[in-house]
């Protein structure tokens, strides 16, 4: 109890209610929590920068390519009411409401503290900087002198440790942390030193992260999935289904995300607000919500990547072609929900990548740390004349990044247009190089030759000569940062099959077959 000084704010509590889920969907237990009433918060309390980092399916996705590259178990921690472990930032007062009265009325010690100002000592839930408090709480313990962890410069949700006894290597993300070791000394001391330090619940091997069941093989790979969110999502927006009662016939017609001939159009736009209105109640869902919630889902199901980010262009005034396509889609989604797991291979000659590497004679690049492969389509937007281009990054065998976007200029050519998202490519690589060599224990800018798969012949020749023409001089002096970057050894070009490349489906609308026979590369089946 103490006295606030004239400005410091007073935020009363509240109550709040939630239902805590399983990994199945079901319900798990009811939860209430005594929590800030945020409303009322001052902005940020004294507090200007609120962002704190929290794993990204990037760097989760390049922590268990790192668990299967050691040929280790991964294995979690849930930290009990975790903010109300974090020590308070800044000054901060509460109240507790009268109304407890009654709660509490056959203990009268309660009764001093209510409606008084209270001082805060440690966070609350609902805190606008209750997530930076307990970052800065759990950060500096693991970084002490201690412990000694370092925390990653690139990427600020790991943290590695590496001693004369082995490496560990912890992922954080708000209250659950995942966690591997090479030697069994350093895990047991890892789990004594925090079970000291915190309240904290062992879960042992890491099964559901981030609303993505991770599957930990015997020979060590690792596949990671989100099918389960994805009959949650499809079962919210077109009603719950059971696979066993899906025809064959109905799995077929959808087999393709896409309708036949689809295109992506702002003349398909509703003219007026309230016209999608009329097809939201036609359709049954919002088209917002439901297109928020399948970009989510592009974390693991990479094949959809394109057509959920041209679905995304049309969240302002959606028209009924648009409707339909998105229909068509979560259709998709709930007849081949369990086709979209990521591997992570602990032998990489074993995954489909490095026989397709043999297979097209770049076998000297197969087992290359990280490997790039770019597409683009030329001018295919009928709206703007741009060209849709993206790329996949591979890491022991499955996708750590990818993108799918139009090209930031209308290019010219066809050679332009891959020789621009080349570049787009080679950019987003260089900060997973970064990342990965921090992994590995190394300086971030140590050399590391990233392999670029291209299609086209011609972007390559323009990225291997110096010589200007008529044709590629106008190339803005910032695309040719894959001429630069082959110069200075950072990548190796090589000429990949277009009907073999791994970001063919990233730039257009594929046949079922088709999408089938790529995904084959970067996607496995996975059990429902």
């Amino acid at each position: 109890m103490e006295n606030p000084n004239p400005g410091d704010p007073i935020i009363p509590v509240t109550a709040k209610f939630r239902v805590k889920l399983t990994k199945e969907g079901l319900i798990e237990k009811l939860k209430s929590r005594i929590a800030l009433r945020g409303d009322l918060m001052r902005d940020n309390v004294e507090i200007t920068d609120t962002w704190c980092p929290i794993a990204g399916f990037r760097a989760f996705k390049m922590f268990l390519a790192m668990a299967a590259h050691y040929r280790k178990r991964i294995y979690q921690l849930d930290y009990v009411t975790a903010f109300l472990q974090a020590d308070v930032l800044g000054r901060k007062f509460t109240t507790l409401p009268k109304e407890w009265k009654e709660m509490f009325k056959n203990n009268h010690e309660v009764h001093q503290w209510l409606e008084v100002p209270l001082r805060l000592n440690k966070s609350l839930y609902e805190d606008r900087v209750a997530n930076l408090a307990w970052d800065e709480t759990q950060s500096r313990w693991l970084t002490s002198a201690e412990i000694g962890f370092e925390r990653l410069p690139s990427e600020r949700s790991i943290y590695r440790k590496i001693t004369d006894k082995g490496m560990i290597m912890v992922l954080n993300a708000v209250d659950d942390q995942l966690y591997f070791a090479t030697t069994p000394e350093l895990k047991e001391w890892f789990e004594q030193e925090t079970d000291r330090r915190f309240d904290v619940q062992k879960l042992g091997q890491a099964e559901w992260y981030l609303q993505s069941r991770i599957t930990q093989l015997s020979d060590y790979s690792i596949i990671l999935d989100q099918s389960r969110y994805a009959a949650l999502v499809a079962g919210r927006y077109l009603g719950p289904v059971d696979d066993s009662q899906i025809p064959t016939s109905v799995k077929m017609k959808y087999a393709s995300p896409l309708p036949n001939g689809t295109i992506f159009s702002k003349q398909d736009c509703s003219i007026s607000y309230a016209d999608v209105i009329t097809l939201q109640e036609e359709f049954g869902f919002k088209y917002a919500a439901a297109v928020g919630s399948l970009i989510y889902l592009m974390n693991t199901f990479i094949k959809l990547t394109f057509t959920i980010r041209k679905l995304a262009k049309f969240m302002q005034k959606p028209g009924r072609r648009h409707f339909e396509v998105l229909k068509h889609l979560l259709k998709h989604i709930q007849c081949h929900r369990c086709s979209a797991g990521i591997k992570f291979y602990s032998d990489i000659k074993l995954s489909p990548l490095y026989q397709m590497m043999i297979e097209t004679g770049n076998a000297e690049h197969a087992e290359a740390p990280l490997i790039l492969f770019t597409d683009s389509s030329f001018q295919d937007c009928p709206d703007t004349s741009k060209s849709t281009g993206g790329y996949r990054l591979f890491m022991k065998g499955g996708v750590v990044d990818n993108s799918s976007h139009l090209a930031g200029v209308v290019c010219h050519s066809s050679c332009e247009a891959e020789y621009c998202h080349a570049t787009s490519g080679l950019m987003g690589a260089s900060f997973v190089r970064k990342v990965h060599n921090e992994l590995l224990g190394y300086n971030s800018d140590r050399h590391l030759t990233i392999p670029l798969g291209i299609d086209s012949q011609s972007a390559m020749d323009t990225a291997n000569s110096h010589k200007e023409t008529s044709r590629t001089r106008h190339i803005a002096r910032r695309y040719h940062y894959v001429r630069f970057a082959q110069m200075n050894s950072e990548t190796t070009l090589f000429k990949v099959d277009g009907t073999r490349n791994p970001a063919d489906s990233m730039t257009k609308a594929l046949t079922a077959e088709q999408l089938d026979d790529e995904a084959s590369l970067f996607h496995v089946e996975v059990d429902p």
